[in-house]
């Protein structure tokens, strides 16, 4: 069942030059809406609170992430938080005492709608307000998912919008439970009106309170949680492609196609099955023999190298600019030469673009793991050791048109 929004005729909205303005209106009413289009600060007051029922008040922010400071435990909306436009997003939510903040990448319609309050608690026994003051049962999951926390949930509503594809990342609260001490088999978990069903692909950051759990969000979710996947036994070689699970990883997914290394016979995504590249010459399920061609310190089976029968690109995705051994320090895409009149970019997980350049690899004109000037980011930086996205637009000449190749790209780092 899709979750019922409603709205009334009865909105408030004030452009806000300053949050002193709302000095007396920090309580939002059902059915009142403050709209905020300018630098706010939630220094000014330890309260901001909404109307947490069927149809809640909301705090709406119009542009992207960064319009807002001061957001902690005892500053941030006790409610609900609403966000219009195709900007990424970190709503600063939570319960009045703890900040619980969840955050969405960039929506590719700008009509789009959404809007996330925290709620603490059971989701046996803690209500939903905008789904009927209904229940959640941890009990009732869908495989692979084991438990869910019961420290509390995120309300999500999709007023305009479906919301799938969106990366979600969560602040974890405190986690109880014998289930949920090992941060690799955590995972983000939405509510689909039946079950909590897996969001995620990857465990959490780590185990302590905020930490971040990501996951890809999936139309109908009606509110989202922290649950665990079941342990897979050392012995089991699930997709049967030689190397064990235990080998694999339960949260490594190196193609970013939603299927873990452990259930996926291609694991780099290439074409060629796992057991096809030498993942396992002596036959003991370990992947420590692995062939890796090139010498790059990166396996056959984890490194695609994908070209196309309409040119001779083939590209690296993976680089790790720190290592001392001069191998594998910048992004490679061989043969991109031939094409002189290229546009290489690269974007982080939220869609912020980190890289950007005209004639890749001319006159030492390359991706080295540092953003470039052209871009949000401050030219020269060190982007994070994270999984981006690349885009290479190229031709031989003004008059051809410009081929594409799109892809995955993953900075490691040495600290």
């Amino acid at each position: 069942m899709m979750k019922k929004i409603y709205f009334s005729p009865i909105i408030i909205c004030v452009l806000l030059f300053s949050s002193s303005l709302l000095q007396a209106q920090n309580y939002l009413d059902t059915h009142v809406e403050m709209g905020i289009f300018g630098p706010f600060s939630f220094e000014t007051s330890t309260f901001w609170g909404t109307a947490r029922t069927a149809a809640p008040g909301y705090y709406s922010w119009t542009i992207g992430s960064g319009n807002y400071i001061g957001a902690d435990d005892t500053h941030h909306v006790n409610g609900y938080v609403k966000k219009y436009g195709s900007e990424a997003f970190v709503f600063p939510v939570g319960s009045g005492t703890d900040l619980r903040s969840l955050s969405i990448s960039a929506p590719s319609d700008p009509s789009d709608v959404y809007a996330v309050a925290w709620i603490a608690g059971n989701p046996n026994t803690t209500a939903d307000p905008t789904n009927a003051n209904s229940f959640h049962p941890i009990t009732a999951v869908a495989s692979p998912i084991s438990s869910v926390s019961t420290a509390g949930q995120w309300d999500w509503q999709t007023i305009r919008g479906t919301g799938e594809g969106l990366i979600i990342t969560v602040s974890i609260p405190q986690l109880f439970g014998v289930e949920f001490t090992d941060a690799s088999l955590l995972r983000l978990v939405g509510w689909n009106g039946k079950a909590w069903e897996n969001l995620g692909t990857a465990g959490a950051s780590g185990l302590t309170e905020n930490s971040t759990l990501s996951g890809i969000m999936k139309v109908g979710i009606q509110a989202i949680g922290v649950g665990v996947i079941k342990n897979v036994s050392t012995i089991i070689d699930s997709d049967k492609d030689g190397l064990l699970d235990s080998a694999e990883g339960l949260t490594n997914d190196t193609d970013k196609d939603g299927i873990p290394d452990y259930l996926d016979d291609d694991d780099d995504g290439d074409g060629i099955l796992t057991k096809d590249e030498n993942a396992d010459p002596n036959g003991n399920g370990l992947p420590d023999d692995a062939k890796d061609s090139d010498g790059n310190g990166v396996p056959d089976y984890l490194q695609p190298n994908i070209s196309s029968a309409n040119d001779d690109l083939v590209v690296y995705n993976a680089l790790s600019p720190d290592d001392a051994n001069a191998v594998n320090d910048v992004f490679t895409i061989k043969n991109i030469e031939k094409y002189p009149d290229n546009i290489v970019a690269i974007y982080d997980r939220w869609g912020n673009k980190v890289y950007e350049t005209h004639g890749y690899n001319q006159n030492g004109n390359v991706f080295e793991g540092k953003a470039s000037d052209n871009t949000r980011y401050k030219d020269g930086i060190k982007v994070g050791q994270d999984t981006y996205f690349y885009t290479i637009m190229y031709r031989k000449s003004e008059s051809e048109s410009y081929k594409k190749r799109s892809g995955y790209l993953y900075v490691k780092r040495g600290y």
